[in-house]
């Protein structure tokens, strides 16, 4: 949510008819970037059916992400967003609970 509020503050903050519209779309961005390098980072820890959960998690995002950037809605913003958490968590539970003591 620290990207909604950032993305908040830049569009008050900024005169709407002189800033670049990508302006306010920066957070949303870096916050994709940052989710890329958490996939990239967790990809290497995880067996193959927790990937395959990871990459869904990849998937529901990057759609939550777009649908954000085009302003196509914000009620399936959100659900694909909490899909990609649901994917994300189930990723790693599944990799606790079948992880070798």
């Amino acid at each position: 949510m620290f990207h909604e509020q950032l993305k908040e503050k830049i569009i008050f903050s900024f005169d709407t008819a002189t800033t670049s519209p990508w302006l306010y779309e920066l957070p949303v961005i870096l916050g994709a970037l940052a989710g890329v390098a958490l996939t990239a980072s967790l990809w290497r820890h995880l067996h193959m059916a927790s990937r395959i959960l990871l990459i869904c998690a990849a998937v529901f995002g990057s759609i939550s992400v777009c649908i954000d950037i085009v302003r196509a809605g914000v009620v399936w913003e959100e659900c694909f967003k909490l899909l990609a958490e649901l994917a994300l968590v189930c990723s790693l539970l599944r990799e606790v609970t079948t992880s070798d003591p």
